[in-house]
């Protein structure tokens, strides 16, 4: 009988995790048997629309954890050696559920060495650099002296990451895909350009590659333990930051017409049509990031999903229609304009909104950037 691998893709964790935490839960829970085959990549993509490369991803890591094991020209199958799962994978398998879980104590000796055979290998990459770099310094008094160049972090994982605003509170928040990443900078290595920089130069929308060797916490947002460095770079796309644009744009709509502000616990920032494309993770850190800075807490629901949850009072009208207000929060909603013929690299118009009578709105807005940043311009300003 065929076996139900549940996914859901409004979760902040991401498909190929639900994808490895569901078939490993299923494995331990005797629910996939020694021996069984794993639905096809091709299967599983196509029964959940979503990619082969996804499915690819999470296979692969049950085969490094030694849950299932390919055959060539027929697929993966769970690995026959059961006790390999109960004994040896116990304290991997702890990676994979929920931070409250993963912090108990874990006492496989095998998990300790493997932490420490990395670590190793990390102090004799930082050791050869530093050798190489004292054998050419002599040599080469030029642009780079002075500067720490990048090394190479041997054994640590890394993942690619959008920065949604500048850290300034001393808390990097990254976005990937679907999920948002919470990085405290004290005490992490940070490089631009392959030397090593301040976290005063860190910019909205630069892409990260973190670097790190202890797993990701499945908190929200996500954090990463022992993180090892933050390799930062810029994109040659004008448009690469956008999230520091809506997050400009959110900010001057907060300061306009500040007594709609007052009372307000929630705030929900609706960039379902933002030109752009952001990523799922790219809009939910925007409302983390605008909300955490107004002592609120922070949603993406559009209008019509906060009126079906509940959250917006109805009140009937003589005419029979219903009108609706957010008694104790703010809608922002960032749509798009028209293209027009003066150069602009986006064109959009926004809105704070509170009920019929509590609104604000700019409009025909356009906006483009350069080295120094956003700017732009609002065609007209509205209020209700």
């Amino acid at each position: 009988m065929k076996k139900s691998i549940d996914i859901d893709k409004n979760s902040l964790t991401p498909v190929y995790r639900q994808i490895v935490m569901k078939i490993s839960a299923m494995i331990d829970a005797g629910e996939l048997e020694n021996g069984e085959m794993l639905p096809s990549m091709n299967e599983l993509a196509d029964e959940h629309e979503i990619s082969k490369e996804t499915v690819k991803k999470a296979y692969t890591i049950l085969r490094d954890k030694g849950f299932v094991e390919p055959h060539q020209g027929k697929g993966f199958f769970v690995k026959k050696n059961g006790e390999f799962h109960k004994k040896e994978n116990v304290g991997k398998n702890r990676e994979l559920l929920p931070h409250r879980l993963r912090q108990r104590k874990r006492s496989q000796s095998g998990k300790e060495a493997e932490t420490l055979k990395r670590l190793l290998a990390l102090m004799m990459v930082v050791a050869a650099t530093a050798a190489l770099l004292a054998c050419t310094k002599g040599g080469r008094e030029d642009e780079n002296d002075g500067v720490d160049l990048e090394p190479q972090h041997a054994g640590a994982d890394t993942m690619t990451l959008r920065v949604v605003g500048d850290g300034e509170n001393g808390t990097l928040i990254l976005a990937g895909e679907t999920e948002v990443y919470a990085l405290p900078l004290e005490g992490v290595t940070l490089y631009l350009d392959g030397g090593s920089v301040s976290a005063s130069e860190i910019e909205s929308g630069m892409s990260a590659e973190v670097w790190y060797t202890g797993g990701v916490q499945e908190t929200y947002p996500a954090k990463f333990s022992q993180v090892v460095a933050v390799s930062l770079s810029r994109e040659e796309n004008a448009q690469y930051d956008l999230c520091g644009l809506y997050l400009q744009v959110l900010e001057d709509l907060w300061n306009e017409d500040d007594g709609l502000n007052g009372g307000a616990e929630l705030v929900s920032i609706d960039l379902s049509k933002a030109p752009g494309g952001l990523t799922a993770g790219e809009k939910a850190a925007i409302a983390y990031v605008f909300a955490q800075k107004h002592g609120v807490q922070g949603l993406t629901m559009t209008f019509d999903e906060l009126r079906e949850e509940g959250y917006l009072t109805g009140e009937k009208l003589e005419d029979g229609s219903t009108a609706y207000s957010f008694a104790n929060g703010l809608l922002f909603t960032i749509t798009p304009e028209e293209t027009q013929d003066n150069g602009a690299s986006v064109c959009y118009s926004a809105g704070k909104w509170r009920s019929p009578l509590g609104a604000y709105y700019f409009t025909k807005c356009t906006a483009s950037r350069d080295d120094s940043g956003w700017e732009y311009t609002v065609g007209a300003e509205a209020i209700s």
